[in-house]
């Protein structure tokens, strides 16, 4: 999985934005926030990667258990998922 084409993330005042810069019509309108694991997990997905690699990055970075990183991924992906950010 990774991003689609026209999606980039900005840091405005200490918080993350993912905007669309595209012309799909399907894609996300407006801005979608994010927290700082939001922003970790968005950069690593510019390439194509796989939930367990995500996992692997996660657990290097953060002071966190695989159970927790895990479930706090599969919540950012749905969400990406939701808003068509990522195939």
């Amino acid at each position: 999985m990774k991003l689609k084409e026209g999606y980039m993330l900005m840091e405005l005042a200490g918080k993350y934005m993912g905007i669309y810069t595209g012309a799909d019509p399907k894609a996300l309108q407006g801005t979608l926030e994010l927290n700082e694991l939001g922003a970790f997990i968005w950069n690593h997905l510019k390439e194509d990667t796989n939930e367990d690699a995500l996992v692997k990055c996660i657990l290097n970075e953060y002071e966190v258990d695989e159970v927790t990183a895990r479930a706090d991924l599969k919540e950012i992906l749905a969400v990406l998922k939701d808003n068509n950010i990522i195939e």
